[in-house]
């Protein structure tokens, strides 16, 4: 927590990527595996988020993603960070790209990972 008593910015930031790796491994890509096996990286190429009101620091969260738009070299991601009550507090917008790791330069985004994040949510 800030000196405020609510929740630091950073780390709602770091509720939304564990989210992320969370969709992404129960989709069957796990990003540990890309990362350490892979050829492929999906850095972040953009982040943004609004935040609506204070999250109490210790506050039991819930972060809903969705896919918002998947494109030939990437993709973008919605999160919305949901607090006690129910109510929104954040919501949290990252744009991906696929990179070659060796070259580091964008590539098409594999099948597998453009089949995982077009999928329905469970």
């Amino acid at each position: 927590a800030d000196p405020a008593g609510i929740a630091f910015f950073g780390r709602i930031i770091a509720f939304c990527h564990d989210a992320y790796e969370d969709l992404m491994r129960d989709r069957g890509v796990p990003l540990h595996e890309l990362v350490t096996q892979g050829e492929i990286g999906l850095p972040l190429a953009n982040a943004s988020a609004d935040f609506l009101r204070p999250l109490p620091h210790g506050a039991d969260v819930t972060v809903e993603v969705r896919v918002a738009e998947l494109r030939e070299k990437g993709f973008t991601l919605e999160h919305t960070v949901i607090g006690p009550g129910g109510d929104p507090h954040a919501r949290v917008k990252t744009v991906h790209v696929a990179i070659s790791r060796a070259t580091k330069r964008p590539i098409p985004l594999p099948e597998r990972i453009a089949k995982a994040l077009n999928e329905e949510a469970p």
